[in-house]
C-alpha cells in the first residue's frame, strides 16, 4: 500500500491518505484518487507531498518530494515518474498523476473566533 504525506510551510509531516492494500504484481495499478483541500487543512496549505510504500507492514521505500509549485496550472494533469528508494538505493517506480484546481483563488481560513482570514 502507499501512504501519502503532505508537508506545509512549517514542514510538519501529515498523513493525508492511504491506498487500499493490493497484491503487487508486474503492472499493478492502484487507480485511487485523493483530494487535498488547503482551505480545510488546519495547518495551512501543503507545499509538498512524499509517498511511502509498504508491503504488508514492511517499509519498502519512498519517493522524492513533489513540490506542489511544480504544478503550475489548473488545466493539465501532471505525471510524475518517481523512483522509490530505500537506504539511498532505487527499488522501484511509482507513477503518480496530479491535477490542481482553484488556481488564483485566495485561501480563506477562520480563526478561533470565527473571523475569516485570507
Amino acid at each position: 500500500y502507499v501512504q501519502v504525506f503532505g508537508y506545509g510551510v512549517d514542514e510538519v509531516e501529515l498523513k493525508v491518505g492511504e491506498t487500499e492494500v493490493i497484491e503487487i504484481k508486474e503492472g499493478s495499478e492502484w487507480n485511487e484518487q485523493f483530494k487535498f483541500d488547503d482551505a480545510e487543512n488546519e495547518n495551512g496549505p501543503y507545499d509538498s507531498l512524499i509517498l511511502k510504500l509498504y508491503g504488508d507492514e514492511e517499509y519498502l521505500g519512498e519517493t522524492r518530494e513533489i513540490k506542489l509549485s511544480e504544478i503550475d496550472d489548473c488545466t493539465d494533469e501532471f505525471e510524475f515518474r518517481l523512483e522509490v528508494t530505500t537506504d539511498g538505493k532505487g527499488c522501484g517506480l511509482l507513477v503518480v498523476i496530479i491535477s490542481k484546481d482553484g488556481c488564483g483563488e485566495a485561501i480563506t481560513k477562520k480563526d478561533d473566533k470565527g473571523k475569516e482570514n485570507k
